[in-house]
């Protein structure tokens, strides 16, 4: 199962507890910007993510479905 995980450092292509490719937020250009621009592909692609996470703290475990 796939899915998405949001940190303030990066945001994650994530496959069970490994993540797949990730979109590195603290070298962007302006790092207070808001919006993130999602790579389309993970979404495009036969294991597109299937859930999303959105971790405020950082948390030991992974989604349940």
């Amino acid at each position: 199962m796939t899915w998405i995980k949001l940190t303030s450092k990066a945001l994650y292509l994530m496959d069970g507890d490994r993540y797949l490719n990730k979109v590195d937020l603290e070298s962007r250009p302006n790092p207070n910007e808001q919006s993130i621009d999602l790579p389309i592909s993970w979404f495009k692609s036969p294991e597109r993510p299937t859930g999303i996470v959105v971790a405020l703290k950082p948390q030991p475990n992974r989604p349940q479905r």
